[in-house]
């Protein structure tokens, strides 16, 4: 059965790196490809947690992630990795709901632009991902229908009244794919 989560931000974002594409770069962090959806935004967009659930980590990582922030919904058994922030003004142990700002968006960590970079993990009941050997470190794409339901409409979204939204993936558009593309190209020529 799908996890039940609401979007991340208002508003609405280009989606500037899909899941899974891009594999040499992201091959030097032990990844199969790119390990979450980015999503270009302005510099300080506000970010809204996705789920009920209370702040696993908060951490900078600044080859990598960036400032980040993991939300865990133990009801769900699910892990939300939120990064490349500006801010978190939450700590670790903090409980948030769906809909609660958490943090805002940045250009922090290994990026080039300011961008939401959002994933989503399957957990135990300790909090811990599971599946950390398929190529993500455990992590997929909230576009994967088979495990994620985006709900709109409701500040719960495990509400009875809540609406399922049925979201398309935004697909990455020509000039981003173009540039994408190039990079591996330079990538695949330098590791040669």
């Amino acid at each position: 059965m799908p996890k039940k989560i609401r979007m991340p931000f208002k508003g609405s974002y280009k989606h500037s790196q899909e899941f899974g594409v891009r594999s040499l770069a992201y091959a030097r962090f032990g990844l199969d490809g790119h390990d979450g959806d980015d999503f270009l935004m302005p510099l300080g967009t506000k970010i809204l947690s996705p789920v009920n659930g209370i702040v696993h980590r908060v951490k900078d990582d600044p080859t990598g992630w960036g400032l980040y922030l993991r939300i865990w919904d133990r009801k769900q058994n699910l892990l939300v990795n939120l990064c490349h922030m500006s801010s978190i003004n939450l700590h670790e142990g903090d409980v948030v709901k769906a809909g609660d700002e958490v943090a805002r968006s940045g250009n922090t960590g290994n990026s080039s632009a300011p961008h939401l970079h959002i994933a989503f993990a399957d957990t135990g009941g300790d909090g811990k991902r599971l599946n950390i050997d398929n190529g993500f470190k455990g992590w997929y794409s909230m576009y994967d229908k088979t495990r994620i339901q985006i709900y709109v409409g409701a500040p719960n979204p495990s509400a009875e009244n809540s609406v399922p939204t049925v979201f398309e993936v935004p697909k990455v558009d020509g000039w981003m794919a173009m540039i994408n593309q190039k990079l591996d190209l330079i990538l695949e020529k330098l590791m040669t």
